[in-house]
């Protein structure tokens, strides 16, 4: 009987092939309408969990990226189609909370409940 030879790459070929094929360099949404991509997205709002964020400050730090609702009181500041966005790229479940200080500044705080 002919003994087969093994074309399938060993492990450390299989290992070597993924360390070569990694892309360590900036990346872009690939659905048009997502300005801001997955990593991003989740580096900006895990830099300000938990903090009780200036509405206006966080429209000009979004600009472009986010849309925030700065004008209408009644509604959130961020769409919930982001904050389920980030529950799909973390696994946690996103809130977010608004107030106002006593000078009557709009003020908001994105967290994830415990």
């Amino acid at each position: 009987m002919k003994q087969m030879i093994s074309t399938e790459p060993s492990l450390q070929q299989r290992i070597q092939l993924l360390l070569e094929a990694t892309y360590d360099g900036p990346v872009q949404a690939r659905n048009p309408r997502q300005k801001v991509s997955d990593e991003e997205l989740v580096t900006l709002f895990g830099t300000i969990e938990g903090k009780w964020v200036r509405v206006d400050d966080l429209n000009e730090a979004f600009q472009n990226l986010v849309s925030v609702n700065v004008s209408n009181p009644k509604r959130p500041p961020v769409n919930y189609g982001i904050l389920r966005r980030l529950k799909v790229l973390t696994g946690q479940k996103w809130r977010q909370k608004t107030a106002t200080d006593p000078k009557g500044t709009k003020l908001a705080k994105f967290y994830v409940p415990r």
